[in-house]
């Protein structure tokens, strides 16, 4: 298209293509293949549980997640801009609904209900929460046998134990399973109501997300601690918002049989009413580890509360035909949500555009430079507001709804917005990303054991996660600037397939994870062959089905053969 004007730029100079940035963005969607693919070796509910579990892949899961969406979208803006000088605003709005909003509408009708069957038939099929031991009293209270039940609660050893399987105490099988009288029992027994699950859960959590409102009322007469939050992040108020989709997969994940769904409906809204009361006050006791609410100011805490019970609230709740979807929690997009988010950037980006022209139209060129190189450098601290609203875990929320939350937006504009502001400033050297070889080691031998350690102290750990994410962005651009200074056509290849790859993996990914399940072996090895079983079956489509055919053409921008030239390819995101 070289007929097409190029707007008048103010600073940038390099509007060729950047093959080590190219290389990285590929690397962050094979990361989150790697991201998927550990998901079942962890106790989160997901279609596919592992009957080896080990402690490492949760550490895998926080090392990746911390860093990477970041990363993608600095990525994301700074080919953003890159297509915007070279081109021009037309050229950018055809560019980015061709490769960015097409393929996450085609994968909405496609990919999307074909990952929803796969993981209703790999839960239907079995997962190993089931079919938990019957010799111990967690498992005993799923059988409902109250005989065995009674001889098992005269064991004092038994009344905390949690199954081995999920780490679900006694108390929160009862009250998920609304077994009243063993969950009194328990009480009556000396057992701590605010004790926690693996997870992070109280019987709370299960009780209020299953409407048992008797039990949920007898668990806050026991001074039950209402502000606890999960390890996701949420409290049991706001567990009773999940949607249909997200409840049938975790009662089919823990074997629970799914209640009546008018009588769901009523239960959750009987224990709203029973637990509003509790979302704006502070709780004075019971300092547990999961309840870091009890650390916070109030004025923050009540802002907290009162912002996601509005983001929860009945107000975003639609009837589309005969489903009702919440437009904030109702799972749309799935693993695609960052294209939705990649659009919602580019709407932004042309709101803004006008504003930032006539604002910089008298300012130098070396101004408009000294502007950009300062809004860099407050961007750097700005992810600190919108981490604050998240939850406890380690890295940013995950909003997969058909609107993304005010919260969530923003972290990401952020992020986009520096990419934005980077390829402007023209750092062709790379001066901000220079020091790599000691920001990756910093970010992962004394960040991330920091966001460890200060998990329980809001203020640090929101410090650590920021500081974590920019010098892991920041080591990664590095440490690819370093390594590849050419174009390589094995690297080429590979970046090319990598949007392929990663719109499609999630179905092969479940179902190779259901295959080796059961297999007594080592969960690292089976991990391996998960994701090398994935990405030679991938690689093979995208060569045969793919490269030189329509969908190539849409994904990459044109169809391609094996081995492409600088000259001849295009920028993908």
């Amino acid at each position: 298209m070289s007929e097409n004007i190029t707007i008048k730029t103010t600073g940038a100079k390099n509007t060729d293509r950047q093959h080590y940035l190219d290389a990285l963005r590929a690397f962050a969607m094979f990361l989150g293949i790697g991201l998927h693919a550990s998901l079942s070796f962890i106790a989160v509910p997901w279609p596919v549980q592992d009957i080896t579990q080990p402690k490492i892949f949760i550490f895998l899961l926080l090392i990746i997640h911390g860093f990477r969406m970041p990363l993608f979208f600095i990525l994301s803006g700074y080919f953003t801009m890159m297509i915007f000088r070279k081109k021009n605003i037309k050229s950018l709005i055809l560019q980015r609904t061709l490769r960015i909003f097409l393929p996450c509408v085609i994968g909405c009708v496609t990919i999307i209900p074909l990952i929803d069957h796969i993981s209703r038939e790999a839960i239907k099929a079995g997962s190993i929460s089931v079919r938990l031991d019957d010799k111990s009293l967690a498992g005993v209270i799923r059988t409902g046998d109250r005989k065995t039940i009674n001889i098992f609660l005269t064991n004092p050893e038994e009344l905390e134990k949690p199954d081995d399987k999920l780490g679900v105490k006694p108390l929160s099988w009862a009250a998920m399973n609304g077994d009243l009288e063993t969950v009194s029992q328990l009480i009556k027994r000396g057992v701590d109501v605010n004790s926690t699950n693996k997870d992070g859960t109280t019987a709370l959590h299960g009780a209020a997300f299953l409407g048992r409102d008797e039990i949920v009322k007898l668990l806050l007469f026991n001074d039950i601690n209402a502000s606890i939050r999960s390890n996701a992040g949420f409290n049991a108020f706001e567990s009773t918002y999940a949607d249909q989709k997200t409840t049938a997969s975790i009662l089919a994940i823990l074997g629970i049989q799914p209640p009546d769904e008018s009588e769901l409906t009523t239960g959750r809204i009987s224990v709203r009413n029973r637990l509003l009361p509790y979302q704006f006050s502070v709780p004075a006791s019971n300092n547990q580890a999961q309840g870091t609410e009890t650390n916070k100011p109030k004025k923050q805490n009540e802002f907290y509360i009162q912002y996601h019970n509005w983001l929860n609230s009945n107000s975003f709740l639609v009837n589309i035909g005969n489903y009702q979807v919440h437009l904030f929690k109702t799972n749309i997009f799935h693993h695609l949500w960052f294209l939705w988010y990649i659009c919602w950037m580019l709407v932004l980006l042309l709101v803004f555009f006008n504003l930032g022209t006539l604002l910089s139209r008298n300012l130098s060129t070396n101004a408009l430079q000294f502007l950009k190189k300062t809004m860099l450098c407050i961007l750097i601290p700005a992810p600190l507001l919108p981490l604050s609203l998240m939850g406890d875990i380690l890295g940013p929320d995950t909003y997969t709804g058909i609107l993304p939350p005010p919260h969530l937006l923003l972290y990401y504009l952020i992020f986009f917005s520096f990419g934005l502001i980077y390829f402007d400033i023209d750092d062709h050297k790379c001066k901000l990303t220079r020091h790599w070889r000691i920001m990756l080691p910093i970010a992962l031998m004394v960040i991330i054991p920091g966001e460890v350690i200060f998990k329980e102290n809001p203020p640090l750990r929101l410090l650590m996660q920021t500081l974590y994410t920019w010098n892991m962005a920041f080591g990664m651009m590095g440490m690819f600037h370093a390594f590849i200074k050419n174009e390589n056509p094995y690297i080429r290849y590979l970046s090319d397939s990598s949007y392929w790859l990663y719109i499609i993996h999630l179905p092969l990914v479940i179902e190779l994870q259901f295959l080796v399940r059961d297999w007594p072996t080592n969960a690292f090895l089976k991990f391996l062959l998960i994701n090398i079983t994935t990405m030679i079956l991938l690689l093979t489509s995208y060569h045969l089905l793919v490269r030189s055919t329509w969908i190539g053409l849409l994904l990459n921008g044109r169809m391609m053969p094996w081995v492409t030239k600088a000259s001849t390819t295009q920028t993908t995101s």
